[in-house]
């Protein structure tokens, strides 16, 4: 029996009728309107050629999978080559191999789902892999490697543009001409770091081209790039430098590709020439997200920009930490849940200005409850609060107070899920 028709008989109960080149193509499809909608028109002329690529894919794995002594072996860089030539016309370089890039994960799920559902030895899914991952290493034969010259000539370029006092214009525009860059209107720093346990290497991944990444062997150090991406994963400070209109989704998508494990946060945009200045205050994000006194996302990228306040709060955590004990330490005698529930109110009450209703709504409380907080918070404090600089320092004091007690329960996974949720609070 062939490999094609052991494929064919797996069609699910749904869809009895259709062959393993039809499930294959929906499969494709949909993936590609999920993942690239925007680039999707473009992508229509190039489903057929990519489906049978894929195919072929497939069943060269699965031929490898099921006859140990097979020598077949595809030419998949001479394929790629060919349909670069009769497709990037039609589309995009940078989309093409984006698409085949995805469509050659959708390759490796096909054959694990078949190792799986034929209970076949590890071996053998071996044997499956080292197909696919050739087709998906030979995909750099698709984009237009940046040559070794460049590629240095791009992280002494880096380099010179994070060095500390920045550079002059001129050195720069040396180095940019070089290197073959040139400088986006504005840019931004997007500080890394390594998953723990990390030695410095990157696993081997293909050219991301439709962001100019290109990982090269695989072993680390600098990153060439394109598109105006500067990056380097080496050193103390690694980093991509990045035109300002780069956002966090494309960063999470530059970071699940080519750094999986790893945590970004992107910094404020800048003048080329002041590129350190954007690097310092997205380091200090990331900084104070391993801390605990700024939450994490799920994507692990975090913009500076939803932070301004926090970031400012604990520019000096010393001085941060002395104000607050200070400004707070009436509250000290307090048993634990009363404190919270002062220093909830005390929040509000600064906020709003000493409005009870207001005060009310947004702790969930009855506003007799509120006024009796208010004539505690009045009796501990005393005549202080009539001072406009006490109070000021007051509000300052309970606002790092909330948020580093927030972002404390957030990284015990426990969360107030209530209408006084801190972050909330503050960011109003």
């Amino acid at each position: 029996m062939s490999v094609l028709s052991i494929v064919e008989q797996g069609s699910t109960a749904a869809e009895p009728d259709w062959t393993f080149e039809q499930r294959l193509r929906r499969e494709i499809v949909a993936e590609l309107g999920q993942t690239r909608p925007e680039a999707f028109i473009e992508l229509t002329d190039i489903i057929d050629p990519l489906v049978e690529t894929i195919r072929k894919v497939v069943l060269s794995a699965l031929d490898s999978m099921t006859n140990p002594r097979s020598t077949r072996q595809e030419d998949w860089g001479a394929l790629l080559r060919a349909q670069r030539g009769r497709l990037s016309s039609t589309c995009p370089l940078s989309v093409l191999v984006r698409a085949y890039r995805i469509s050659g994960d959708i390759a490796w799920q096909q054959v694990r789902r078949y190792a799986r559902h034929r209970d076949l030895p590890a071996s053998a899914l071996a044997r499956g892999a080292e197909v696919v991952f050739a087709y998906l290493g030979e995909l750099s034969s698709l984009a237009a490697p940046m040559t070794a010259p460049t590629a240095a000539a791009r992280a002494r370029l880096l380099r010179l543009l994070l060095t500390d006092p920045a550079p002059a214009e001129a050195e720069i525009a040396d180095a940019a001409r070089e290197a073959g860059w040139t400088p986006p209107p504005a840019v931004r720093i997007v500080a890394l770091r390594r998953p723990k346990h990390h030695h410095g290497h990157l696993a081997h991944v293909p050219h991301l081209v439709d962001i100019g990444v290109d990982i090269g062997d695989g072993v680390g150090g600098d990153i060439e790039t394109g598109d105006g991406i500067l990056a380097t994963t080496d050193g103390d400070e690694p980093c991509l430098l990045v035109p300002a209109t780069m956002g966090g989704a494309e960063v999470g998508g530059v970071l699940r590709e080519a750094l999986p494990g790893w945590s970004a946060a992107l910094g404020p945009a800048t003048e080329v020439t002041r590129a350190r200045e954007s690097l310092r205050i997205a380091a200090r994000a990331l900084d104070m997200a391993e801390r605990g006194l700024l939450p994490m996302p799920a994507h692990r990228v975090i913009d500076y920009a939803d932070h301004r306040l926090a970031l400012a709060l604990f520019a000096d955590e010393a001085l941060v930490a002395s104000l607050v004990e200070h400004r707070l330490a009436p509250l000290s005698a307090l048993t634990p849940q009363r404190r919270e529930r002062m220093l909830d109110t005390l929040h509000e009450w600064l906020g709003s200005q000493g409005r009870v209703s207001e005060i009310a709504a947004r702790l969930n409380l009855h506003t007799q409850s509120v006024r009796y907080r208010i004539r505690q918070i009045e009796e501990v404090f005393g005549d202080r609060l009539a001072d406009p600089t006490y109070r000021f320092e007051l509000a300052l004091a309970t606002r790092m107070a909330i948020l580093r007690r927030d972002n404390e329960r957030s990284a015990r996974g426990r969360h107030d899920d209530g209408p006084t949720t801190a972050l909330s609070r503050i960011a109003r």
